[in-house]
């Protein structure tokens, strides 16, 4: 992908690029207005984004932005979701990079 703009804009890209590959898109809402699933969505393309701007970009501002917007909405879900915490601590859900960065955003008892 050719990087052009801002960092923010060329990270938009991508998970606009993401969103179309499949699934049912995404809305042109904040995250904090999506519905539950919406959310789920939303946190499934942004780790889709990250792992593409993190194989095609040397500018790790890229995808520094990709992760900043994935922490916003996994904190978010956090709050929204029942049993987020659960699917994070038992490990079900796969976050992007540091997996112990993650367990311990959740609070979970152990990064073991």
């Amino acid at each position: 992908m050719f990087l052009f703009g801002t960092p923010e804009d060329t990270a938009k890209l991508y998970v606009e690029q993401a969103a179309s590959s499949g699934g049912a898109g995404l809305k042109d809402l904040h995250y904090e207005d999506m519905e539950l699933q919406e959310l789920q969505d939303l946190l499934v393309y942004l780790r889709i984004a990250y792992y593409r701007a993190s194989r095609d970009t040397e500018d790790e501002a890229v995808v520094s932005v990709i992760t900043e917007w994935h922490d916003e909405v996994f904190l978010h879900l956090l709050e929204v979701m029942e049993d987020f915490r659960t699917l994070v601590c038992s490990r079900i859900h796969k976050p992007i990079g540091d997996w112990n960065k993650y367990h311990k955003l959740a609070g979970c008892a152990s990064a073991n």
